[in-house]
């Protein structure tokens, strides 16, 4: 109120704004500013790099199960045989893949097992011809974990004689690899 001139109290020419409402939240500051901003968005860029991380770690291991089971489905729990020499590869590929050889001809078998054997199972392997047993030898594989076996040495002098040859890889009961190779005279 204002005084005039006869010393009166007039009312002023605008009332003053009503006090807030009850019951309506006051103003805080938004999480996209202050340190509350900044604390809470550090750890969200990190749990966010972590995941990212963790995404793109389960997308190569699956893309590699994948190609391994994809680009070679058929040769997984099998024996390929070859006449040339790759035990030094490091990889479980093969060329030159033979089905059937002439006796007294180099012969170098892969073992593409059905999936991976870990380094403390043993596995066996057992070849036969024309169906009996020639019989059984541990293989090793000590340096490390395995998905294929290279033998490393021909076996021409043990296919020598005209017939079919199979070898069998067993882990515990379970066969892991199987593959025949026919000799002809």
């Amino acid at each position: 109120m204002d005084p005039n001139a006869t010393g009166q109290m007039t009312p002023s020419a605008a009332p003053p704004p009503p006090p807030p409402e009850w019951g309506v939240p006051a103003p805080t500051s938004s999480p996209s500013s202050g340190i509350g901003a900044a604390v809470g968005g550090a750890v969200t860029r990190r749990l966010l790099g972590l995941l990212g991380s963790l995404a793109i770690v389960a997308v190569i291991v699956v893309g590699v199960v994948l190609y391994t089971k994809v680009a070679n489905p058929d040769h997984l729990g099998q024996v390929l045989y070859t006449t040339v020499d790759q035990s030094a590869q490091a990889d479980c590929s093969i060329t030159s893949q033979v089905s059937s050889t002439k006796a007294g001809t180099p012969v170098y078998a892969l073992y593409v097992l059905q999936h991976h054997v870990s380094i403390d199972q043993e596995m066996v392997e057992e070849d036969f011809k024309d169906g009996v047993s020639l019989g059984t030898y541990t293989l090793s594989h000590t340096l490390a974990d395995a998905d294929c076996l290279w033998t490393g040495e021909d076996l021409g002098p043990t296919f020598a004689a005209p017939g079919t040859y199979e070898i069998k890889v067993t882990a515990g009961q379970e066969v892991i690899a199987d593959g025949k190779l026919t000799v002809t005279p």
